[in-house]
């Protein structure tokens, strides 16, 4: 029988989230480039909008 560490049991939620996050992200992208008429504005609000919430986040990190 196969035995299952406590570290697997943590990381397998975390490896199924990312999937599903980066599954929905491809839909999301997809409908605004279809909203925007261009996949580069896509990706530029794409990318504005991920700088935004990274420089938050690294903003209210604890040192």
């Amino acid at each position: 029988m196969m035995k299952i560490s406590s570290q697997l049991l943590l990381l397998m939620p975390l490896a199924m989230g990312i999937g599903i996050a980066m599954t929905l992200q491809t839909a999301i992208n997809t409908q605004l480039r279809e909203y925007l008429y261009s996949p580069l504005q896509a990706a530029l609000f794409s990318f504005l909008v991920g700088t935004i919430v990274l420089a938050i986040l690294v903003f209210f990190q604890q040192v």
